[in-house]
């Protein structure tokens, strides 16, 4: 990665969509840019020396992130108190139509003469107010910050009927390796059966507007005697990222139960590029029977269970580099789809397989294994010997013309852009 400093932003409006230039390994914001909540800075004055705990001072600067767009969430409702959501209602006075059949001439008729009006159902639910508040970055010096729970929001209203309105968070670190998240050594409620995360984009209700959530160039150490600690528990809708972080566990036993995870229902379109994880007993974790994410470029050793694990659900791998005496890659649920390209599995134990599925779809593609008893295993059988595969399909494969090779396409793949 390219030294460099982040030398502009581009703020676009309507859902508060905040785009950087993000290849720096040194990311440091000029001064006086708006919308960056720098967590070393009053009010927050959270500590980077690793000497003092930084709970709260986070929790804090989390929840200012989120304050105005949970404030006109909030007013939205006001508004609305009373009203049958799927009602045809009209307040002129009071700037409500919930109306959807409203054409768009009569919206814009609307708008011009009330821009606070709230128009069509989902206005009205509170879910995207008449005003949408600028996104806001939480910037992390480098340094290391000392946490003793989850770093989440502590708002406890920002539920709509069964959406979460956790949306435009963003968190950026200085650089991967220099801006570190550390919980401490037996932190309370990290036991073995809590499955507890550090960082948690999500208080665990399901949303569809928990859009352009990130996390970017950060390190994430969980101290010994967490064998419950998750290290980032992520959360996107429609568009989110994770970028250039690295998840260790420094148990002597390597304890912890995911570095990463992708847990709540109903996470989509979520791209995780540049990852690292050491310990924990998964690397990645990703279940749920909704939706999908995409993932490359990951490294994941010293796991305890397996280096990537996919229950029911739908996940596109490439570039996975595993290091371990588990299965690299396992698969479980009969809705699980997984697409494995360019995998590299190695320190493998003889008598197991570098990828066991337990079900579900596997299309795997370039994949090279060390160690391992065979290649690929579906449902208890060997799939593929190995020691590599050059193309397997877990299921029927169809083609237009009766001669045609049922094979895939091959064609170039290019890597994800980075933002500028």
């Amino acid at each position: 990665m390219v030294k460099m400093k982040v030398t502009g932003l581009l703020f676009v409006v309507g859902l508060g969509l905040v785009t950087l230039s993000v290849l720096a390994e040194d990311c440091v914001y000029p001064p006086g840019v708006k919308g960056i909540l720098d967590v070393t800075k009053a009010p927050y004055f959270a500590d980077n020396t690793g000497q003092r705990d930084c709970t709260a001072a986070l929790i804090r600067a989390f929840d200012d992130a989120l304050r105005e767009d949970h404030q006109h969430m909030q007013e939205a409702r006001a508004l609305t108190k009373g009203i049958p959501k799927q009602s045809v209602y009209h307040d002129a006075k009071r700037g409500i139509y919930t109306a959807t059949e409203l054409s768009f001439e009569e919206r814009q008729r609307i708008l011009k003469a009330n821009p606070k009006a709230l128009i069509g159902i989902e206005r009205p639910k509170g879910v995207f107010p008449a005003q949408q508040a600028p996104a806001k970055i939480l910037y992390f010096p480098n340094g290391t910050y000392l946490v003793s729970d989850t770093v989440t929001y502590s708002f406890t209203d920002l539920k709509v009927k069964f959406t979460e309105e956790n949306r435009c968070i963003h968190f950026m670190g200085q650089s991967q390796q220099g801006t570190i998240i550390r919980l401490k050594d037996h932190a309370p409620g990290f036991s073995a059966t809590t499955n507890k995360a550090v960082i948690n984009f999500t208080h665990g209700e399901w949303s569809n507007v928990a859009m352009q959530n990130t996390f970017e160039n950060f390190t994430i150490e969980i101290g010994a005697g967490n064998p419950g600690a998750d290290g980032l528990e992520f959360f996107a809708n429609n568009s989110g990222a994770i970028r250039n972080v690295t998840i260790r566990s420094l148990d002597k036993e390597k304890a912890g139960h995911a570095g990463l995870s992708l847990s709540v229902y109903n996470f989509s379109c979520v791209l995780a590029k540049n990852i690292e994880v050491d310990g924990f007993d998964y690397g990645v974790r990703v279940t749920q029977a909704r939706l999908y994410a995409v993932l490359e470029h990951v490294r994941v050793r010293n796991q305890r269970v397996t280096g990537f694990y996919l229950e029911d659900n739908n996940v596109a791998l490439r570039g996975l580099v595993s290091s371990n005496k588990v299965p690299a890659v396992r698969v479980k649920g009969k809705s699980a789809t997984l697409a494995l390209l360019d995998g590299d599995f190695a320190g493998g134990p003889s008598e197991s397989a570098a990828v066991e599925c337990e079900g579900g779809f596997l299309f795997a593609r370039d994949l090279k294994t060390s160690g391992y008893q065979v290649a690929v295993q579906h449902s208890g059988k060997t799939a593929v010997q190995g020691p590599n595969v050059a193309e397997y399909v877990s299921h029927s494969v169809f083609a237009l013309f009766p001669n045609q090779k049922k094979e895939s396409l091959r064609l170039p793949i290019e890597e994800t852009p980075e933002i500028s």
